[in-house]
């Protein structure tokens, strides 16, 4: 993507934000996603991709228009100025006149729902949708839109570093069938996170977490209980059966040490239990700690078994 000679010279002065944006969209962004989505669906009629359910050919925008209608709870996305209800005219005046939170909504819908689903466009366009969703992310960056879309799926990043160089990868890790219950698990905790709901980002956090460990232990054939086992007698199971090289044990050990004093002490305290007449309140810290953590370890003992499994 070309970047404007304002925007370069942003960059040099100030650097990308790491102080991320998760609750306002500009109209710069709003306009530059509507024309991703443009390059998507196409605009003329001459030049529109249709969906056939059933034989039955449908406008693409009229397609995702009843579709996010029906998840929305609206009768239909009428625009102001017309009567077109679920059209291309419809959805441009949606992006420009929703709130912030509806506006994501139309954003992630239309993502994930819709435009990385490639079966609905036919052969040949997963290119387009490729490059769509690669501008998309350069637009976040570009915006200090605190958002990325990886693996199918929207997630918020929290900090550049530690999203490039830990949860990035353990995603990329994750995406694998393999572990399909864990990456919804940390799919799911990064939903929570997203809407406030802490104590459940954490519990989803150290489901995940534990599901990979069950997932070697399954494809290592070594003995587990699948319902009862915790963390910490999981990782005693892969330590027994010599999972970690000789010379990582100590290491390991102490990553084991780490995880059973920090974020499943969280999950017991915090996320497992009744809260009484108090409510309690987990903080963005603690959530932010327990994903970090969680990420860390996961690319760790995933990179551990790819190198035994080859």
């Amino acid at each position: 993507m070309y970047k404007l000679y304002s925007q370069r010279k942003k960059e040099a002065e100030q650097g990308i934000s790491d102080v991320y944006i998760y609750d306002k969209f500009c109209r710069a962004f709003r306009n530059q996603y509507l024309h991703i989505v443009e390059d998507v669906f196409g605009i003329y009629p001459d030049v529109k991709y249709i969906y056939k359910p059933n034989g039955k050919n449908i406008d693409m925008w009229e397609f995702v228009c009843q579709a996010y209608a029906r998840e929305k709870g609206l009768k239909s996305l009428q625009d102001r100025y017309a009567d077109a209800t679920n059209t291309y005219e419809a959805y441009e005046d949606y992006v420009d006149i929703s709130d912030d939170s509806d506006f994501l909504d139309l954003l992630d819908f239309t993502f994930t729902e819709i435009i990385s689903n490639k079966s609905i466009f036919g052969h040949g366009y997963s290119e387009v949708v490729n490059l769509a969703i690669k501008e998309l992310n350069f637009r976040f960056k570009q915006h200090s839109l605190g958002y990325e879309f990886i693996n199918g799926k929207l997630i918020p990043k929290i900090n550049e570093f530690i999203h490039t160089e830990t949860i990035k990868p353990a995603l990329h890790l994750l995406n694998n069938k393999i572990f399909e219950g864990a990456e919804q698990e940390y799919f799911q905790a990064f939903e929570h996170y997203k809407k406030g709901q802490n104590k459940d980002a954490i519990l989803n956090a150290i489901k995940a977490f534990e599901s990979v460990l069950k997932s070697i232990c399954q494809e290592m054939n070594y003995p587990y209980d699948r319902e009862r086992d915790t963390a910490k007698q999981l990782l005693q199971h892969l330590t027994d059966n010599g999972f970690y090289p000789k010379y990582l044990e100590s290491h390991l050990n102490g990553i084991r040490s780490t995880l059973e004093s920090g974020a499943p002490t969280l999950r017991n305290k915090n996320a497992g239990h009744g809260q009484g007449q108090e409510v309690v309140d987990v903080s963005d810290e603690y959530v932010e700690y327990a994903l970090n953590l969680v990420a860390t370890n996961i690319v760790l003992l995933v990179k551990i078994l790819n190198a035994k499994k080859r």
